[in-house]
């Protein structure tokens, strides 16, 4: 509830015709609405904050991947390895699918993500 619907009903308790118990309930109702307001924007700001905190532990594993991207593309120019392989590849997106079944999230969103990563991770072996 915003602050100004609360001034309106300190308003009403203002007025001379009602008791003092009755304005003393209407203060105390005023207040446990914004108290109220205040916890849910409190708690709306908690769940903010846990997911930037997983968007940053999810960037920090992408920059990890990166690195072990780039460590493959080194073995890979070493031992004269293509850096496409379609096999792995169709055994990710596999993998990838299994996984987004088991925690229950969309294996079209997971495969859409894991596609632009891998493209990605394909300049990163050159």
């Amino acid at each position: 509830m915003k602050i100004s619907k609360i001034s309106k009903i300190s308003k009403i308790s203002k007025i001379s015709k009602i008791s003092k118990i009755s304005k003393i309930i209407i203060t105390l109702v005023a207040c446990a609405l914004y108290s109220t307001s205040f916890a849910t924007e409190n708690q709306l700001d908690q769940y903010r904050v846990q997911i930037n905190d997983t968007d940053k532990e999810i960037i920090q594993l992408i920059a990890k991947r990166y690195e072990i991207v780039k460590q493959v593309g080194e073995f890979k120019k070493e031992n004269n390895l293509a850096i496409f392989d379609p096999n792995r590849e169709a055994k990710l997106k596999a993998y990838h699918t299994k996984l987004a079944d088991e925690y229950g999230v969309s294996p079209e969103i997971i495969n859409s993500v894991f596609d632009i990563i891998i493209t990605h991770a394909k300049t990163l072996e050159v």
